[in-house]
């Protein structure tokens, strides 16, 4: 039985815009804290190497720094690594694999797969990678490898590929896709026994497949990576291929939508959200929804503005929430001489609807927020929100 971990898609280099108040430092110090973890892995599971199936790089222009830290992260390792070129990062003349920065600096325990000829990782096992030469192709280059193959005796055959895969994964065709028949044919007749795959962020067992597997990124990208932050142990041997999901990541995309038609709707949103745990590592997106009257509007703005400050990120898609604007409120009464006058003008463009209504909104819950009492449940739950996926309404579940 040998064991190995699978990974892909690191996206070295990559930023978030939308990261701030150094939010954005801690994101690239946690790619590069995944390499530590992965090694950390392969000691806890007896991983003899790693594969890394493409994309280990956001570019061929990220900086010497990138490099130089990642470089430094991979000498923790272990154990082997197996890097594939692939876009954005593949082999070119200005690739970062050429770069003297990474040929003078490359630890010897990292290997870059140039070409397709296989090589014998252990006296067991072999891989075979097809690395991409170019940003675009005409064809994937892993069917020129599976043509040349012929089943293997006596060993292992791994295949280190990216691309996306048309068939069960549910992947739209393309020039560079990777035909699932002929990945299942390849399988079918021995000449390799497992396919490490990278291009999807979230792990994937390809059609419930455990040898035909999308690692996904070790750290999330994006809030359309479902299952991200995950490495595959794979353990392969004469009876088979075992595939473990093995967490690594640390950061959360979290997303969630709520109907809020009054305090108490309003308190709940309030509580899930002060119940996440790990918040300067969480990015939030909120999708907000219901008709509220102005004292709520003014409380819920300030609370935002708490949690742009503790979150990660925190994105408030407050367009479907309305706020009604009474005429008998008796927020009105708490006005007097100037700022009296000025809000009932706010009140009457609000009314009107004009191209002016929701600044003038804005404006009022300004007033309302620099002068209210309205005050929001403090968080008492013990379960915080948790998952990825967006909910249709408040009531049925979570963030």
């Amino acid at each position: 039985m040998t064991t190995f971990i699978h990974t892909s898609d690191w996206q070295l280099g990559m930023t978030r815009r939308f990261l701030r108040h150094g939010a954005g430092e801690r994101y690239a110090a946690a790619r590069l804290d995944a390499i530590r973890s992965i090694g950390r892995a392969a000691r806890d599971t007896g991983a003899e190497f790693v594969v890394v199936a493409g994309d280990v790089f956001e570019s061929n222009q990220v900086g010497r720094r990138v490099i130089l830290q990642a470089l430094e992260a991979l000498r923790d390792v272990p154990v082997p690594v197996y890097l594939l070129p692939a876009p954005p990062d593949p082999q070119t003349q200005t690739r970062v694999y050429r770069a003297p920065v990474f040929t003078d600096n490359r630890p010897g325990n990292v290997h870059v797969v140039t070409n397709e000829e296989p090589i014998r990782v252990t006296p067991e096992v072999e891989l075979v990678g097809a690395p991409w030469p170019a940003k675009r192709l005409a064809a994937n280059p892993l069917h020129a490898v599976l043509d040349r193959l012929t089943p293997a005796a006596g060993i292992q055959r791994i295949a280190l590929a990216h691309g996306p895969l048309d068939g069960p994964a549910g992947f739209p065709d393309s020039a560079a896709a990777i035909r699932y028949n002929d990945v299942r044919a390849a399988l079918d007749d021995r000449r390799i026994q497992y396919l490490a795959l990278g291009d999807r962020h979230s792990y994937t067992l390809v059609g419930g497949d455990e040898r035909i597997v999308y690692s996904g990124t070790p750290e999330v990208t994006a809030f359309r990576d479902p299952d991200a932050g995950h490495v595959n142990v794979v353990r392969l041997g004469p009876d088979g291929v075992r595939s473990e999901k093995y967490t690594v990541g640390t950061w959360r995309f979290l997303e969630s939508e709520f109907e809020i038609t009054g305090q108490s709707d309003a308190d709940d949103c309030v509580r899930q959200v002060e119940a996440l745990p790990d918040k300067p590592r969480t990015v939030l997106r909120l999708h907000l929804f219901g008709v509220v009257d102005l004292g709520l509007a003014a409380a819920l703005q300030a609370r935002f503005g708490r949690w742009e400050d503790v979150f990660a990120s925190v994105e408030i898609d407050s367009a479907r929430l309305h706020t009604a604007v009474p005429d008998d409120d008796p927020l009105w009464d708490r006005f007097g001489g100037f700022a009296a006058k000025t809000v009932a003008d706010l009140r009457d463009t609000v009314t009107a609807g004009g191209p002016d209504a929701e600044t003038a909104r804005d404006a009022l819950l300004l007033f309302l927020g620099l002068t209210s009492d309205t005050a929001l449940a403090a968080p008492s739950i013990e379960s915080p929100i948790g998952g990825t996926d967006r909910q249709s309404r408040k009531a049925e579940g979570t963030l």
